[in-house]
């Protein structure tokens, strides 16, 4: 999982910052257009931050369903010591 996790965050920093680039007119456009590299730059920073929010989201998604089962795992342990306890 921590592999994954460099991975992702990496990749959306580095897409968001490819973005901010694009914008300050370091990577240039074969176009020679702003409106060209503006709109790559934005769509480039909105990608990378969609992609760290989406990974963020599913990450607080599986550790809630973790807990969830871990949880319903309790309660069958604890009903079934209450079945075997009611048999005396």
């Amino acid at each position: 999982m921590k592999l994954v996790l460099v991975i992702n965050v990496f990749t959306a920093f580095v897409v968001f910052a490819v973005g901010v680039l694009f914008l300050a007119g370091v990577i240039p456009t074969p176009a020679k257009d702003t409106t060209t590299r503006y709109l790559f730059g934005f769509i480039l920073m909105g990608y990378g931050v969609y992609r760290f929010v989406n990974f963020n989201t599913k990450r607080k998604l599986l550790k809630f369903e973790e807990q969830r089962e871990k949880i319903k795992e309790a309660q069958e342990k604890l009903i079934q010591g209450d079945n075997e306890n009611s048999k005396f």
